[in-house]
């Protein structure tokens, strides 16, 4: 006699694959949550996060979520997709969301100097406070701050302002103080 089987699979209960990833400023790390539910129970198994296309990263679910850190990405918006694979009897899910970096605050103060009357104004040169990490006016300031010295009309004696404008960060929101 001759058997037949049919032998069937089952995708295993439906999931739905959610990512939670707060605003961050540049500097700061963030934190990626990711979370699988599903009406079958508490998901379990290894979910995926990959951060702009790069190289993903696997965290196992704790109670259904898994927690990325994200380290220091430049300011921006930042593509993320997590995908849960088809596991421990739960079906194969994805998400996508975004990571917003915003700009940090860097200070530029122009420098004060005292000079006698009759004396050239000196070059006046700002300072930079706020940087993250390694980042300094070499690496991070695409057009440094001009800086400038208002002499009142007929005053040649006294306190003059100084002020600086013009500096380009990408990562930065520039404040003259």
């Amino acid at each position: 006699p001759m058997f037949s089987a049919w032998i069937t699979t089952q995708a295993g209960a439906m999931t739905t694959t959610a990512i939670q990833a707060p605003a961050i400023t540049y500097g700061q790390n963030g934190l990626v949550t990711v979370t699988v539910t599903s009406a079958g129970g508490t998901v379990t198994g290894n979910v995926t996060l990959t951060v702009d296309g790069g190289a993903p990263i696997t965290q196992a679910l704790s109670g259904g979520s898994a927690s990325f850190p994200v380290l220091t990405p430049v300011v921006g918006n930042h593509v993320l997709v997590a995908n849960f694979a088809a596991q421990n009897g739960f079906a194969a899910s994805n998400a996508t969301g975004t990571l917003v970096v915003n700009p940090a605050a860097l200070a530029v103060t122009a420098s004060s100097a005292t000079i006698a009357y009759g004396t050239p104004v000196p070059t006046i040169t700002p300072s930079y406070s706020g940087f993250v990490g390694t980042d300094n006016v070499g690496n991070s300031v695409t057009t440094p701050a001009t800086c400038s010295v208002t002499v009142p009309a007929g005053n040649l004696v006294g306190t003059y302002t100084t002020q600086c404008a013009g500096a380009v960060a990408p990562n930065y929101t520039i404040v003259y103080v």
